[in-house]
């Protein structure tokens, strides 16, 4: 019995050594952990891929007045809407070295969206995102450029049309890219109307509509037999605002 009573007392005796160990060793590395700068990041590098010249992000921006104090803490999650030019971002964190590298990727100019109510023009991507102010253009400078004169509101932040419609609409403009009919503007008089008139170089003014996708309705076809045509260049308008139909006109109303 004596010798089971001085076992236990041995193990009782190194169980509190371990605990008290344990307890040091954990407080020494919360200390180091909130205290010292033993696990301070020494750099934070941010890479813009894509998008254009004179996007700039810097560590303030992104962090703020939010802390981040060592490498372990969970980086702070960066609002994209306060950087709309921004797509997506992804970070990696190096523990050795203690560097945290961001990686965002911009959004790319596809469109120039003007409202002629408010004169006011923004770069859209090919999601139909509003992203940043554009300047005013004549077209074919700077590129594809929409004259909305419907009444509403579109500012950076904003979708310029539902995604199922903006969709065909990139899918009309494609056709004309594909069919080499030079664009010079496109025209939307009320949004409500769901349809656009393209103002093209040389030929008719296109009319489509954002319901349907024209290579599921062989409009894609069709302007290929008419831009092959004579009558290309006389005709005033080709009319693709009703599925599986065509209309044109030698005259304008």
């Amino acid at each position: 019995m004596l010798v089971k009573k001085k076992s236990e007392t041995k193990r009782r005796r190194w169980l509190i050594v371990g605990l008290v160990l344990l307890v040091v060793i954990a407080g020494a590395g919360f200390y180091a952990f909130k205290y010292t700068g033993l696990f301070r990041v020494k750099n934070i590098d941010i890479n813009i891929a894509g998008g254009y010249s004179g996007i700039q992000l810097t560590v303030a921006d992104i962090l703020g007045n939010r802390p981040y104090p060592n490498i372990f803490t969970p980086f702070p999650a960066i609002d994209l809407a306060q950087f709309p030019y921004i797509a997506s971002y992804t970070v990696s964190e190096n523990y050795l070295q203690r560097t945290v590298g961001v990686e965002a990727v911009a959004r790319q100019r596809a469109f120039i969206w003007c409202m002629t109510a408010s004169q006011d023009c923004y770069w859209v991507d090919d999601t139909g995102f509003a992203f940043d102010t554009a300047p005013q253009s004549s077209g074919g400078d700077l590129g594809i450029v929409v004259r909305d004169s419907s009444s509403r509101d579109i500012g950076i932040g904003d979708y310029v049309l539902p995604s199922d419609q903006f969709k065909n609409f990139v899918a009309d403009i494609n056709v004309l890219n594909q069919l080499n009919i030079p664009i010079t503007e496109i025209e939307i008089s009320n949004i409500n109307y769901e349809e656009m008139t393209v103002v093209t170089a040389g030929g008719p003014q296109i009319y489509f509509g954002f319901t349907f996708d024209p290579v599921v309705s062989g409009d894609d076809l069709v302007l290929k037999q008419l831009l092959q045509s004579a009558d290309w260049s006389k005709y005033c308008y080709v009319d693709l605002r009703t599925m599986y139909k065509a209309y044109t006109s030698l005259t304008c109303m």
